[in-house]
């Protein structure tokens, strides 16, 4: 795998990612997840992504488990009508006839943005750009759609 240097708000890191983005689906773990995601009928992608960071917590969150993570709490607001922004095409699909969440999976939703929010990677990787505000105030939206 290359790892290339990346350039974004004026902030360099190293990283394998090839997309960057404020919002949640901006990346390619998100959408390398949306992909696995769509193989699925069920809610075991979004419970899975929940599970993996939620396990981790304690440790050093890892950037990739973040979005990933982030992506299916994104995925679990929608479900409960309450999506923020336009969702990639195959999430709409996968999300059609779906029912609502129920209280648990809202619930992992929640405490998973709660942890990224709190000490994880990406946050460290958001405040050092110029877009933590923007960020921070898309993760609150985000809680209070999961409420």
């Amino acid at each position: 795998m290359a790892v290339a240097v990346v350039e974004i708000y004026n902030l360099q890191w190293e990283a394998s990612m090839g997309a960057w983005g404020c919002k949640s689906f901006g990346n390619d773990d998100a959408l390398d997840w949306v992909f696995e995601l769509q193989k699925t009928s069920d809610f075991s992608s979004l419970s899975l992504a929940f599970t993996e960071l939620l396990a981790a917590q304690g440790d050093y969150l890892d950037v990739s488990y973040c979005t990933r993570a982030l992506a299916a709490a994104k995925v679990v607001a929608a479900l409960k009508s309450m999506p923020a922004e336009a969702l990639p095409e195959e999430v709409s699909q996968w999300l059609a006839g779906k029912p609502q969440p129920g209280k648990e999976l809202t619930a992992d939703a929640k405490k998973t943005v709660e942890a990224v929010l709190v000490a994880s990677e990406l946050k460290e990787l958001w405040e050092e750009s110029d877009e933590l505000i923007e960020w921070q105030a898309d993760m609150q939206g985000l809680l209070e759609r999961l409420h």
